[in-house]
């Protein structure tokens, strides 16, 4: 199975972008040197193949965080809570490409990608197409492919569990992304999940039954999508649920200190931050002079408030 998925991967991986997106993964280079082993893309960028008025996300992937930091501190910090997110702008066809991106070692990617963490950030997102734009070797391509083949194993088995006796795959995947976001305090519309499962239907498909073997059973009528069997024990129910409780606190507490973080890792960082919620919620917060002035102070303030606004669900 998991030479099929990595076939599937490798074929995602090398899929055309627009050039502004070279171009951007050009700059992020040209600003970080050879400390860069990677560069991975994803998003609604991605999702829509544009990047006019967006902002394009990528993962810089390194083999140590002293490789591009040139602050101890700032070295420390990746290490400690992961990941350090940058913004960045390069000039492109006379205009503007904007870029944010977060920056993780090569293992901290693969762990992040196995059932060993409780956190879902990177597995849930990673099991979503995505693009490899660099890698510096075939080495450290073949460390990335096996991470992105294990997001997509884990997030199967971390929520196979959690489904009813039977369900489909767009059922699977949506209470995956659900999960995902419940951890993590992201500021989306209740039906987004959905949304990112619509849009690459055929290939989350071909995942589930690539995945499920054994699980599949078939509909009387056919064209009624195929549902799959839940044959898991009530303890590993029970087991599953306590996870996702755990992840979900867990999740939320992290995300507040990445907030923290975020305000002073890269310039313009509250801004952004309050810009990206606001497009995503609908709910707008302008900050006071003194949170300008202070936005690592202001961080849990402004993030309680964005709360109590119905920014996170």
């Amino acid at each position: 199975m998991e030479q099929t998925l990595a076939q599937i991967i490798r074929r995602e991986i090398y899929q055309p972008v627009p050039q502004a997106v070279q171009t951007a993964a050009q700059g992020v280079r040209d600003r970080h040197g050879d400390g860069v082993a990677a560069i991975l893309f994803y998003g609604s960028c991605l999702r829509d193949q544009s990047v006019e008025g967006k902002v394009i996300d990528f993962y810089v992937l390194v083999e140590h965080y002293h490789n591009i930091h040139k602050s101890w501190i700032m070295s420390t910090a990746n290490a400690l809570l992961p990941p350090n997110v940058y913004y960045l702008e390069v000039p492109d066809d006379g205009g503007t490409v904007r870029i944010k991106y977060a920056v993780y070692t090569l293992n901290a990617f693969n762990r992040g990608a196995s059932q060993r963490t409780i956190q879902s950030t990177i597995w849930a997102r990673f099991a979503q197409p995505c693009i490899l734009l660099y890698a510096r070797s075939d080495a450290v391509e073949g460390r990335i492919v096996s991470a992105l083949v294990k997001s997509i194993t884990t997030l199967m088995k971390l929520t196979t569990p959690l489904m009813a006796t039977t369900f489909t795959s767009k059922e699977l995947w949506v209470r995956a992304f659900q999960e995902s976001y419940r951890s993590e305090l992201r500021a989306e519309r209740s039906d987004r999940p959905a949304q990112l499962y619509d849009h690459f239907e055929m290939r989350y498909e071909k995942l589930s039954k690539l995945c499920l073997i054994g699980a599949e059973q078939q509909e009387s009528q056919p064209q009624t999508p195929t549902r799959y069997r839940n044959s898991s024990g009530k303890w590993a129910r029970a087991l599953t649920q306590t996870r996702c409780v755990v992840r979900r606190f867990y999740g939320k507490f992290l995300t507040i200190l990445r907030l923290v973080k975020a305000a002073f890792t890269f310039d313009g960082g509250l801004d952004y931050i309050l810009w990206k919620i606001e497009t995503h919620s609908a709910v707008r917060v302008r900050p006071t002079p003194w949170q300008e002035r202070h936005p690592v102070l202001a961080a849990p303030i402004l993030a309680w408030r964005l709360y109590r606004q119905g920014a996170f669900r």
